[in-house]
């Protein structure tokens, strides 16, 4: 485990290491850090990617029942992805530069997922102290 903390420490220190010794101000100084990094993140979101579906399938092969709550769940935040797309305006405001009418929709969708989910888990969390301090 102090292994993998000690090469993630090297590689952000490399990310702040400034490459070019020339003296010239360069174009992009941290351009082989970076493009690296992203490629590197690619490759994890990829295998973290793969195994969280490879858990999903092996999870509902050894417990078929817990599919149901997994497709009720999927079903859910399908619903208020569904709702959020209903209520996103593709409004492209002025000041907004370079903003396609799509890419303004899909950020209204993503900020309007995320109050939604916010005050469920708010409401959530009120009704959970209520039904515990009753019983």
């Amino acid at each position: 485990m102090f292994l993998i903390i000690a090469i993630g420490g090297l590689f952000m220190i490399l990310t702040f290491v400034d490459f070019d010794s020339s003296g010239e101000e360069a174009i992009c100084n941290l351009c082989w850090p970076t493009g690296a990094f992203l490629g590197l993140a690619y490759v994890l979101l990829g295998l973290s990617t793969l195994a969280a579906i490879a858990g999903a399938i092996i999870g509902a092969i050894v417990n078929p029942k817990g599919i149901k709550g997994t497709l009720i769940g999927l079903g859910a935040m399908a619903v208020i992805v569904i709702i959020s797309y209903v209520l996103a305006s593709d409004e492209v405001y002025s000041t907004y530069k370079g903003v396609s009418a799509t890419a303004s929709k899909w950020s209204g969708v993503g900020l309007y997922t995320f109050y939604i989910l916010f005050v469920l888990a708010i409401l959530s969390i009120i009704y959970s102290a209520i039904s515990r301090a009753l019983k």
